[in-house]
């Protein structure tokens, strides 16, 4: 795979984006509105490839759920103390395997601009109770 492309198309071409969401299991719901998988390069430490997961799910027991799935498959909290809803695996020299984030649109942290990005980007209505889950796995290339 070539990152070395000039044009947008070609970009997007690169990053093979595709609907579904990774790794399996761990979007088990039936309230997906939308998602997308993709390659792309990542830079700092360990830089290599990152596989992007995204998917916007109108179901309020999904953060429950993404906190029980990333305990039981050995993710850690990003941050100790209070409630997280961002985990990773491996994590060593903040270097990560796997980064895992959950959150509900309308948490007053993010205010009334996520909501409206997210709506602005993917053309849905969206409600504040829509939660966005991702997940980074970050490969280093060979």
């Amino acid at each position: 795979m070539s990152w070395n492309v000039d044009t947008y198309e070609e970009q997007i071409a690169a990053s093979d984006p595709r609907t579904g969401f990774e790794p399996e299991g761990l979007l088990d719901s039936d309230g997906v509105l939308c998602s997308v998988v993709y390659d792309h390069p990542v830079d700092g430490p360990g830089a290599g490839v990152g596989r992007f997961s995204t998917a916007i799910v109108r179901d309020a027991d999904l953060v429950a759920s993404v906190q029980a799935w990333a305990a039981e498959h050995g993710y850690e909290p990003l941050e100790s103390g209070g409630e997280t809803t961002e985990y990773v695996l491996g994590a060593e020299d903040d270097i990560y395997d796997a980064r895992l984030h959950a959150y509900v649109l309308g948490d007053p942290t993010y205010g009334t601009a996520e909501l409206e990005n997210f709506e602005r980007r993917s053309g849905l209505d969206l409600e504040p109770t829509d939660v966005v889950l991702t997940h980074v796995a970050f490969e280093t290339e060979q």
